[in-house]
């Protein structure tokens, strides 16, 4: 799971965070990933929130850590090697408003 924690002023905004469920192939091969900011679904203190927003341009400054977390409940050595990670803006996307997840008319006060 690739995860930002995101900077945030108000408290009840603390725990924030945009994850991604990483897969990878195993095996001695390198893999190249490539996770658009669309793809990342908003979770707060672990819950995966109704109202969703999308990092956007504007929340890549707001990110303040990057985390993985490894869950495997494989037994036997495991190793993860990362050659680089970096923030590429891609002109071939379909706008900012791209959203990724289905979502769902909810009510305005709902948090």
């Amino acid at each position: 799971m690739v995860i930002l924690q995101m900077q945030r002023i108000w408290d009840h905004h603390f725990y924030d965070m945009y994850n991604y469920p990483l897969y990878t192939h195993g095996g001695p091969y390198w893999q190249n990933v490539v996770i658009p900011f669309s793809k990342f679904v908003l979770a707060a203190a672990g819950r995966v929130q109704n109202k969703q927003k999308h990092v956007g341009l504007r929340g890549v400054h707001d990110i303040r850590d990057i985390g993985i977390t490894v869950a495997v409940d494989v037994p036997g050595p495991f190793k993860l090697e990362i050659d680089y990670k970096a923030v590429v803006r891609n002109e071939n996307s379909r706008g900012s408003s791209d959203f990724d997840m289905e979502l769902y008319a909810t009510n305005k006060f709902d948090l």
